[in-house]
C-alpha cells in the first residue's frame, strides 16, 4: 500500500510526518509540496525506507536532539529548504538514498563521505550559518 501526503498551495501542510520517540518504520510514501516533509525526534530511532520526499517549501527530514535514525532508500528531491537537515546531536544514518538538487546539513559528515552509500545529483553544501549573514571570512 502506498501513502501519499499531498500539500496544496491554498492549504499546505506545516509538517506532513511528525514521528516523536517512536522506533515505527515508515515506507512507499510519498510527500510532496509540505512545509516539511518528515520531523523526527528522538530517542527512540525510527526507520525512514522507500519513501519520496519531494517539492516541500522547507527542508525534507529534520531530524532533532540525540536519535540515529536509520534513512534507507528514499529519494528527495527539490526540497526548497534542503533534503535533510541534523539538530542538537542527531546523527542519521543514511544509505542507499537518492539526493537530487538539495542541500544536506549533516554536521561533521563530508559530501564525499555520503557519496560512498548514496547518490547525489547536484548536490551543494549547506553554507555556514555566518557565512550566509554576510558575517567574516575565515
Amino acid at each position: 500500500m502506498l501513502f501519499r501526503s499531498v500539500g496544496e498551495e491554498q492549504t499546505p501542510l506545516a509538517v506532513a510526518v511528525e514521528i516523536d520517540n517512536s522506533p515505527i518504520e515508515l515506507d512507499n510514501t510519498e510527500i510532496e509540496g509540505a512545509g516539511l516533509g518528515i520531523e523526527i525526534r528522538g530517542p527512540r530511532a525510527p526507520e525512514i525506507m522507500g519513501n519520496a520526499i519531494h517539492d516541500c517549501s522547507g527542508v525534507g527530514v529534520v531530524v532533532e536532539g540525540l536519535v540515529e535514525p536509520w534513512l534507507s532508500h528514499n529519494s528527495f528531491q527539490r526540497n526548497k529548504g534542503g533534503a535533510l537537515s541534523a539538530r542538537g546531536g542527531a546523527k542519521p544514518v543514511v544509505a542507499g538514498n537518492v539526493f537530487e538538487k538539495d542541500a544536506i546539513d549533516l554536521p561533521g559528515v563530508s559530501l564525499d563521505s555520503l557519496r560512498e552509500h548514496n547518490f547525489l545529483i547536484d548536490v551543494k553544501p549547506v553554507k555556514p550559518a555566518h557565512a550566509a549573514r554576510g558575517g567574516r571570512k575565515e
